[in-house]
């Protein structure tokens, strides 16, 4: 039994300090990449380049994605593995989740891929392109060469306009370590939709270069081509607006020519917002909607067929389905929404606005200003015929203010005449208030 004891413990000290074999210990490789994720629940990886970069591609799943849900699919060329479909309708996940290209080039075979029906409808995933090939794309001292940029800013235009996909990385591990391509900016192009410039920028802190990305999808709505659409329906969208009355300014040229509350949303929207609005060709796509077996007509159609990106008259208190179409939102006054032609007889209420009306204030200071110089005038009269004295021009205007205001002058002398024409000029301008003149 002591010698089993003995042979234990001579076992633990010998365990203890022995230095282990490199052999037996795995290999671990710390990722030289930077990938700032979008806390998103789950994250689309494609592998393109299925049989090569397997340690990069560890790196990539255990430390970069390591919190996240991921779908990998692995993808060979224009074939899809095992057949798989890579459509939205297929692949179940939230409404902009992070997707992930890793490829060995960006080829046209890569550009023609499936994979990229996967945007279809998800413009606001962020995508990051993991470029794994050295030869070619080259950085020398951290910067890329000008041929190579200028390469990869026509591919990256072509796939803005392909698929208009806002925000898009991409990184090249190994040409360009710590480097990463971002949009940066727009600039006009012979198309409807601008194209935009690219930037490359330092890719060490994961923090900046998770801003920089976020930052590169600024701006994009100015100018942005949209077709809509708005239909005749009363009383929302009508055509018939002389005698309507808006308090804020409203461009009908903006609206085509349409008033009422969807013509008040369509207005905002175009003028916040600045889409380049076309209208579409198709005459049915101006009509309403209704979904019938086979065959969705009108706008709704329109819609669903990508032919019309919105429809300014729909606003509904309810989804009436879940294939990708967003509603406006219903505003509060919907329910109690009534365009009444003016009247001919304006309610006395609807002088109560006119106080605050330039005008109005313009037209009471000039008569406290006449006023005031009737009082002064009298007052010089005085004296050349009386020699009494006289007070200065401000005195007999603040007297005529404070005598308009509440019947009461603060001039010692008192011509009563004129205090009681100012008082009566007063109670007019009072009472012109809450009048309003047909």
């Amino acid at each position: 039994m002591k010698t089993f004891l003995l042979l234990m413990i001579s076992i633990f000290f010998a365990i203890s300090f022995s230095e282990p074999n490199p052999k037996l210990v795995p290999f671990e490789r710390k990722c030289d990449i930077v990938i700032p994720i979008e806390n998103y629940s789950q994250t689309v990886l494609f592998d393109m380049d299925v049989m090569g970069e397997p340690e990069l591609k560890t790196c990539v799943l255990k430390e970069c994605l390591a919190d996240h849900t991921v779908i990998l699919l692995n993808v060979f060329g224009r074939d899809i593995d095992i057949g798989l479909n890579v459509t939205r309708t297929f692949i179940r996940t939230n409404d902009n989740p992070n997707v992930l290209i890793i490829t060995k080039y960006l080829t046209k075979k890569v550009k023609d891929s499936p994979v990229w029906k996967f945007f279809s409808k998800s413009k606001w995933s962020v995508l990051y392109v993991i470029v794994t090939g050295k030869e070619k794309y080259k950085c020398t001292n951290g910067t890329m060469e000008t041929k190579d940029f200028q390469i990869l800013e026509k591919a990256m235009n072509n796939l803005w306009h392909k698929l208009q996909i806002m925000r898009v990385a991409v990184l090249f591990p190994n040409a360009c370590k710590q480097k990463i391509i971002l949009y940066h900016g727009k600039r006009p192009s012979s198309d409807i939709l601008y194209d935009r410039s690219i930037k490359l920028f330092n890719n060490s802190n994961n923090n900046d270069t998770h801003l920089a990305i976020k930052e590169s999808g600024d701006g994009l709505i100015n100018d942005y081509p949209m077709q809509g659409g708005i239909f005749h329906r009363i009383p929302t969208s009508i055509k018939f607006c002389d005698n309507m009355h808006y308090y804020v300014h409203f461009n009908l040229n903006l609206t085509l020519g349409y008033c009422g509350l969807d013509g008040m949303v369509m207005h905002d929207i175009l003028t916040y917002l600045k889409f380049n609005l076309t209208v579409p060709e198709n005459p049915s796509c101006g009509n309403y909607g209704y979904a019938l077996p086979g065959n969705v007509s009108g706008v709704l159609g329109c819609i669903i067929r990508n032919e019309v990106d919105i429809s300014f008259n729909s606003r509904f208190m309810t989804m009436y389905s879940d294939e990708h179409i967003y509603y406006l939102h219903y505003v509060t006054i919907d329910t109690l929404c009534a365009l009444t032609k003016r009247p001919d007889v304006i309610p006395l209420w609807q002088g109560v606005y006119n106080f605050f009306s330039t005008e109005m204030w313009t037209l009471t200071g000039v008569v406290l200003v006449v006023i005031a110089c009737i009082l002064w005038a009298t007052a010089l009269v005085n004296k050349t015929i009386t020699g009494s004295e006289t007070e200065t021009f401000w005195s007999y205007l603040y007297s005529s203010v404070i005598s308009t205001m509440i019947g009461y002058s603060p001039m010692k002398t008192k011509t009563y005449l004129m205090i009681r024409s100012a008082c009566l000029m007063g109670s007019i301008l009072f009472l012109a208030v809450y009048q309003v003149i047909k």
